[in-house]
């Protein structure tokens, strides 16, 4: 409950302008039977979690990659919002940062991305104090928070949800 309410103290403190909100996918089944695996228990609990934490968010759209892991993840937060998760091919960053720039201008927009996608993301949407390589394996608890009411795009660096395992 304490982490909730941090995480509420500091999304309060953002700016009023809208943002784009980037995550990485929820814990995912650690499988070598498929390249696609689906969300494990804590992951979907994360994934509740994120839905909770933007539920004061007004979402104006949600987007996903081609992988269920990210879908599974922005599903309960889509739905809180009565939104359908628009799928973008996961690498291809650069076009997704122009399109949240082109088409949602003053909207607030969830990302749900990859460990190896989101650092050229956030570049590509202007951030330069984000991360500059590869999230860890077991980082899942990263939200990302740029604020684009500015000519350079402002990053707040949060953590929602528990600390995965380590």
């Amino acid at each position: 409950m304490r982490l909730i309410l941090v995480l509420a103290a500091a999304l309060s403190s953002l700016p009023s302008d809208a943002a784009i909100y980037v995550v990485r996918h929820a814990e995912k089944v650690a499988t070598k039977k498929t390249d696609d695996p689906p969300l494990t228990a804590a992951g979907r609990k994360r994934a509740a979690d994120l839905a909770r934490y933007l539920s004061r968010v007004p979402l104006q759209s949600v987007y996903v990659t081609q992988f269920q892991r990210t879908r599974q993840t922005a599903e309960p937060a889509a739905a809180g919002h009565k939104l359908k998760p628009i799928q973008v091919k996961a690498e291809e960053t650069a076009a997704l940062a122009k399109t949240l720039r082109a088409d949602h201008a003053g909207d607030d927009v969830l990302v749900v991305a990859h460990s190896d996608t989101i650092p050229d993301l956030l570049k590509s949407l202007g951030v330069s104090d984000g991360p500059k390589e590869e999230l860890g394996d077991r980082e899942y608890d990263n939200l990302f928070v740029v604020d684009l009411a500015s000519a350079s795009a402002r990053l707040h660096w949060l953590r929602y949800g528990y600390a995965p395992a380590p």
